[in-house]
């Protein structure tokens, strides 16, 4: 469970997060959504304790983040960028190794728990096909499901997404949120910040809306997904359908 109570962030002279406060249940799957610059990548910076708020709390569980250390943190939350580039010629299975490093002290050896998790990373991800190849031949696709590894490996009980479908084809796209639905499914609480509007209806649970530095709307898809408050957030008339196959909110953004 990830509790968000009263989060402000100021970055030099502008307020970026204001009052924010956020509930996520243990094994749910919430996407964070909202225009450019409304504050979803530092939402989830501060969540993974990169960015320490100016005021306000968030707890995992029963822990106050700002009270961990770095390693305590990776082993409550892993986090899958948007972008990372690879400057060394590691390959996909040393790379998502890394994922094990806030479970090893610095010269401590490999153990045969931190090679299973590997490997089911790995697996879960479909990268075990390509393990020993050189990440930074790959394309966008791949790299994304080995970053995804390397979170997987980590073994956390939170995952934080930013936009994990990013670049990515059609095809691409339904796979990486169809995996990330899995893991909610099976327990894994996450947090995804979709830059979609139907992507994120259709595969998360909840919707948490970001305008100006502050949650405007948080609720179920149906919910949340109106033409007034998409209007009000987004600044275009749109029209609200259902998919016929999935059941889920459409979006159609109208020309004015």
């Amino acid at each position: 469970m990830i509790n968000i109570k009263n989060i402000n962030i100021t970055l030099g002279s502008t307020e970026i997060l204001s009052d924010v406060s956020l509930t996520v249940e243990a094994g749910s799957f919430v996407g964070l959504i909202g225009p450019n610059g409304a504050g979803k990548t530092t939402l989830l910076r501060t969540l993974n304790g990169y960015l320490e708020p100016d005021g306000g709390r968030i707890r995992v569980d029963d822990a106050d983040v700002s009270t961990l250390s770095s390693e305590e943190i990776g082993r409550r939350v892993a986090t899958v960028p948007q972008k990372t580039t690879f400057a060394f010629d590691f390959s996909v299975e040393e790379i998502v190794a890394m994922g094990r490093m806030p479970h090893q002290n610095r010269l401590s050896p490999t153990t045969k728990e931190d090679k299973m998790a590997v490997q089911r990373a790995l697996d879960k991800t479909r990268t075990a096909q390509f393990a020993e190849r050189n990440v930074r031949e790959l394309s966008g696709g791949e790299r994304q499901r080995v970053l995804l590894a390397q979170a997987l490996a980590q073994s956390t009980p939170v995952l934080l997404l930013d936009e994990p479908t990013a670049n990515l084809d059609v095809n691409h796209q339904v796979q990486t949120l169809s995996l990330v639905r899995e893991l909610a499914d099976s327990g894994k609480t996450v947090i995804a910040a979709i830059h979609d509007l139907e992507l994120a209806a259709r595969f998360c649970d909840d919707i948490a809306l970001l305008a100006d530095g502050t949650i405007a709307a948080h609720g179920s898809p149906k919910e949340v997904y109106t033409t007034k408050q998409l209007e009000e957030t987004f600044g275009v008339q749109t029209a609200i359908g259902t998919n016929p196959e999935t059941g889920t909110p459409t979006v159609t953004a109208l020309a004015e």
